[in-house]
């Protein structure tokens, strides 16, 4: 997907009792320099991996996200209700519109 960006990955241990390995797993091929748990100066030393984002990517912000404007939910439950053959659209026309009012 073209906006699909990992930009951290985090585990967190709640207990410490009955534990097996956790792995992450990616579509492609994410592998990094192996090192132990807690060896972050190295990282950020030598591969400079701490803290880091592709330049040449832009993030998307949810501020710029809307969700869809209600009257597409009215116009897509209008045109359901019409071509199905449903429970919701056998009953009355004016409990079908009552319906459809509430989603303005």
């Amino acid at each position: 997907m073209a906006n699909d960006h990992i930009v951290s990955v985090a585990v967190y241990y709640y207990d410490q009792e009955n534990l097996t390995d956790s792995k992450v797993y990616f579509r492609t091929n994410a592998r990094g320099p192996r090192c132990e748990q807690y060896d972050c100066r190295t990282l950020t030393d030598i591969y400079g991996f701490y803290d880091q984002v592709d330049p040449s990517k832009q993030i998307i912000s949810t501020a710029t996200v809307h969700p869809p404007p209600p009257s597409t939910k009215k116009s897509w439950f209008d045109l359901e209700l019409r071509k199905s053959e449903n429970r919701v659209s056998k009953q009355p026309y004016e409990i079908s519109d009552l319906i459809s009012d509430e989603l303005e």
